[in-house]
C-alpha cells in the first residue's frame, strides 16, 4: 500500500485527543497515511485554512461550519469526531454571588463571537428567560478571555477543555463552572472542501480508519490515552480525570447533528450574524461515502 499524503489542519482542544493519540501512536503511517498537521488555537482558524487552500481536512465544531455554509463555502462533513456534555461549560464567578445561570442577569460575560460557545451562552441565556439587553457579552479572543476571568474583568465566561480546567485550578472556590448538559453538546467534525472530498477517497478512509483504531485504543488504555492528550493540550493529566471519557471519541454522522446544524442556523438568522432566509438542506453538506466504507454502523442518518 503506497504511502498517501494528508493536511490536517487541528484545534489544540482536549475534544482533538483521538488525533493526538494516533500521532503519538503512530496509527497514520501504520494506515498508509503521510499525514501532516498544522495546529491552532481554535476550530474556526482550522477551518479557514481549509477554505483558503492551506490544508486539505480540518477539525472544527459545528458553530464554524454552520457559518461557512451561510457565506457560501462549499465544505461538508465527513465524520463526527467528539461529542460530549462535559466539555464546554458556563463559568461563573462564585466570589461575587452567582451560583446558578439565573444569577447571570446584569452581568458582564464573556466569550468567543463566531464558536459554539457563544451559541451556548445565547441557549442558556434563552433557557433562562435573560433578554440581550439584560446582560453585557463581550467577544474576547482565547487567550484574552482566559485573562479576563482571571483578572475579574468579567463575571462569568463561557469556554471549553482545557482552558476550563486551567481556570478551575488558577481560581479555586472563586469560581463554578456549570454545564448544563441538557442545552448543549460539544461536536467537534472533520470536513473538507467537497471537491476534495469526493476526489480524494482513499486519503480520507485511510484517516477515519486510522481514527477508529484509535477510538478502540482509547477505550482498552484510557490511563495511557489521558496522559498523552493532556501532554498534547499542556494540561497535568490529574486534571482531566473529570472530563476525559473515552467513548466521546467515536466516530459517526446521526441525526442528531442535522438537529443541532438546523438549530444553529435558526440562531444565527435570530441573531443576524447571518442573513440567508432559508435553513440549508444539511443532507447536502454530508459526505458519507468514506465513513461507509470503513465504519457504516456509525451512520444513522435518516434520509
Amino acid at each position: 500500500m503506497a504511502p498517501l499524503p494528508l493536511t490536517l489542519a487541528l484545534p489544540v482542544q482536549a475534544a482533538s485527543g483521538a488525533f493526538f493519540v494516533a500521532e503519538q501512536r503512530q496509527l497514520f503511517p501504520q494506515h498508509g497515511l503521510v499525514l501532516q498537521t498544522q495546529r491552532y488555537a481554535l476550530g474556526k482558524q482550522a477551518l479557514a485554512a481549509v477554505i483558503e487552500g492551506r490544508a486539505d481536512m480540518a477539525v472544527v465544531a459545528d458553530t464554524p461550519f454552520v457559518l461557512a455554509i451561510a457565506k457560501g463555502n462549499q465544505v461538508a462533513v465527513v465524520s463526527t469526531v467528539f461529542g460530549s456534555r462535559k466539555t464546554a461549560a458556563l463559568l461563573v464567578r462564585a466570589d461575587r454571588g452567582m451560583r446558578t445561570a439565573a444569577d447571570l442577569r446584569g452581568r458582564r460575560i464573556g466569550t468567543v463571537f463566531g464558536t459554539n460557545a457563544q451559541y451556548f451562552l445565547d441557549k442558556l441565556l434563552e433557557h433562562q428567560g435573560i433578554a440581550a439587553h439584560e446582560v453585557s457579552i463581550v467577544d474576547y479572543a482565547p487567550a484574552a478571555l482566559l485573562t479576563a476571568m482571571r483578572d475579574g474583568e468579567v463575571d462569568a465566561i463561557t469556554t471549553w477543555q482545557p482552558e476550563l480546567a486551567r481556570l478551575q485550578q488558577a481560581l479555586g472556590k472563586k469560581v463554578a463552572a456549570l454545564f448544563e448538559q441538557d442545552l448543549f453538546v460539544y461536536r467537534f467534525l472533520l470536513v473538507g472542501k467537497v471537491e476534495f472530498i469526493d476526489s480524494h477517497q482513499q486519503e480520507i478512509q485511510r484517516l477515519l480508519a486510522a481514527l477508529a483504531d484509535t477510538q478502540q485504543y482509547m477505550l482498552d488504555q484510557p490511563l495511557d490515552a489521558r496522559q498523552t492528550v493532556a501532554a498534547a493540550v499542556g494540561l497535568p493529566p490529574e486534571l482531566m480525570s473529570s472530563f476525559f471519557e473515552p467513548v466521546d471519541y467515536g466516530l459517526s454522522l446521526d441525526q442528531s447533528l442535522l438537529l443541532a446544524l438546523d438549530d444553529q442556523t435558526r440562531w444565527a438568522r435570530q441573531r443576524q450574524i447571518i442573513t440567508n432566509r432559508a435553513v440549508p438542506n444539511y443532507l447536502d453538506y454530508l459526505r458519507p461515502q468514506p465513513l461507509q466504507a470503513v465504519l457504516p454502523s456509525a451512520i444513522s442518518i435518516i434520509r
